[in-house]
């Protein structure tokens, strides 16, 4: 494998057509779960900064209008500097350098931290790094740390795990069919709980606010291109929602979160959010409302 370079400077936000466009040329020359050369000891040490970020008032109004959040709050939602890491997620995935299909590669994991509340006013100086990849028994997981900076002062971070799924493992998925999860709540009859409506429009406007426009969020047919019945609900759109309805009801404000994404959640649809606190934390998950299927659980701490 060739020597990946040091990083990636990212001074603009890729426009749509050629993220699109950069997504399938690489796709045609890398594969899913598996590396065509070398081996995951030398997986390239991507890295990608946003310097001096400025918040745009009118996007982060959307983003708290279609999350849940306060849309009159001075101070970012913990998940919303993870939306402008995006571009940066984006850069990485679409790299000459990154060895895997950016096609098909699934979120299954979240972490998010703040030191403090992030002032709408303030900029930022972000990062993402290529953390690591370790291989599985679903294919390659790779994470990429992240890190928000204002002026010199370490004020946010969050780390994304994004899995590469081998062919084998796609085709024993798909003859599975539904299953049941077990509830990682240790009481869940007594958790709390509130319905979530999830439009169908919700992949494209969050696409509009995040810049992540893959297209299984975003239409039925191209949904199905990609083997999906119908479009998928953005997972970090998800976790977003049901932290917003846990600050709503008086859980936090939130400084740490950590979720794991399961089952796909498709547009259009109604989920249920329930949570349990014990001490300082948080237990939550989101279900199917008409069916078995969990989609993210997780915790937050205040």
């Amino acid at each position: 494998m060739k020597a990946a370079p040091a990083g990636i400077e990212i001074r603009h936000e890729p426009g749509v057509v050629s993220l699109l466009a950069a997504s399938l040329y690489r796709a045609a020359f890398r594969s899913q779960g598996r590396l065509a050369h070398g081996d995951l000891a030398g997986f390239p040490a991507l890295s990608a900064t946003r310097r001096g970020v400025r918040v745009d008032r009118a996007r982060l109004a959307a983003y708290a209008l279609l999350c849940g959040f306060d849309v009159g709050a001075s101070v970012l939602p913990l998940p919303y500097p993870e939306s402008l890491c995006f571009p940066l997620l984006a850069a990485i995935a679409t790299s000459a350098a990154f060895p895997l299909s950016p096609l098909g590669l699934i979120h299954v994991g979240q972490a998010l931290a703040q030191t403090r509340p992030l002032r709408a006013d303030e900029r930022l100086d972000l990062r993402c790094v290529v953390a690591g990849a370790e291989p599985g028994p679903r294919g390659i997981t790779v994470r990429i740390a992240m890190t928000g900076t204002c002026a010199g002062e370490s004020v946010w971070s969050g780390e994304a795990e994004l899995l590469s799924r081998s062919a084998e493992t796609t085709r024993v998925a798909s003859t599975r069919g539904r299953q049941r999860e077990s509830l990682p709540l240790a009481d869940p009859a007594g958790a709390a709980s509130i319905g979530i409506d999830v439009p169908e429009d919700t992949g494209r406007r969050y696409a509009r606010i995040s810049g992540d426009w893959n297209p299984h969020h975003l239409h039925w047919t191209l949904a199905r291109l990609l083997g999906y019945p119908r479009p998928i609900a953005h997972g970090m759109w998800t976790l977003a929602r049901a932290l917003a309805e846990l600050e709503g009801a008086g859980v936090g404000p939130l400084a740490r979160a950590e979720a794991r994404f399961r089952k796909p959640l498709f547009m259009p649809r109604r989920a249920r959010l329930h949570w349990k606190t014990t001490g300082d934390a948080v237990a939550f998950e989101v279900h199917d409302a008409e069916g078995p299927a969990v989609h993210l659980t997780g915790r937050a701490q205040p």
